[in-house]
């Protein structure tokens, strides 16, 4: 007899800015195909994707980049940021604004060994010492906004979605970390 067996994505919530200058969980492990949900926080939050080596800085050639979220009150915002995993190399993230990089507002998805020295208290370290915590300047990428179910948001209004998906190896260059 014949046995299929179906893998299907599961979905990692990630909040932003709700515990203060922190992303949770700040380190998590994703498989090709899953998704990453942000939840932002009050006041104003973003998400961008950078590199180990140059903790507070985008991405070259890219990345996730989700626009500063403005928030209000006490609740996360009505909108949240999908993205999609496209393969299981580590993703640095941080957020940039102010100084909350530095603040060690960072996290990693899919964290590569331990015994590579590459460890997300090691980017933090790192993000602590950096002389700039830059934004990138292109529009939003590598994710798109959907409406927050409403037990995440303080109000229904309907927001604006941006078709930012990346595809093909376009994609797995701008997931990969």
């Amino acid at each position: 007899a014949l046995t299929t067996t179906t893998v299907s994505a599961k979905n990692i919530d990630i909040s932003v800015g709700k515990e203060g200058l922190s992303f949770w969980p700040n380190s998590t492990t994703a498989a090709k195909g899953d998704t990453l949900t942000f939840h932002f926080w009050p006041k104003a939050h973003n998400v961008v994707q950078g590199s180990f080596d140059s903790a507070c800085s985008p991405m070259q050639g890219g990345g996730i980049y989700s626009d500063f979220v403005p928030v209000t009150g006490d609740k996360a915002a009505d909108k949240t940021f999908v993205v999609t995993v496209n393969d299981t190399q580590p993703i640095w993230y941080y957020c940039s604004q102010g100084s909350h990089c530095q603040g060690g507002m960072v996290g990693v998805v899919n964290p590569p060994d331990a015994s590579s020295g590459k460890t997300l208290a090691a980017y933090a370290k790192s993000a602590a010492q950096a002389k700039e915590n830059k934004t990138p300047d292109w529009p939003v990428s590598g994710g798109k906004f959907e409406q927050a179910s409403s037990s995440d948001s303080s109000s229904s209004s309907s927001s604006s979605s941006s078709d930012a998906w990346a595809s093909g190896s376009e994609a797995a260059a701008q997931a990969s970390g």
